[in-house]
């Protein structure tokens, strides 16, 4: 994150978030969305993957690295 682009608001402004306070937002974000649980045990805090969204990213990266390239083709005009 600290790599990425300066995220800008619509308006054009810089928000004021830290990078931590945008990280914690991430995490509750995917968390409330279901992709990410979180279970406490004592003072630990545990955070994983539910199988069907871990299996649903392992499709997506091996879809990714051993898909073929994609392949073009030039189109002559009908005459």
């Amino acid at each position: 994150m600290e790599n990425d682009d300066a995220w800008e608001l619509e308006d054009g402004a810089v928000p004021s978030t830290s990078l931590n306070g945008r990280a914690h937002n991430y995490l509750l974000r995917f968390d409330e969305a279901g992709w990410l649980l979180e279970e406490r045990a004592g003072l630990l805090t545990v955070v994983s993957m539910p199988v069907a969204a871990s299996r649903f990213m392992e499709a997506l990266q091996a879809f990714i690295e051993f898909s073929p390239p994609a392949l073009g083709a030039r189109m002559r005009g009908g005459s």
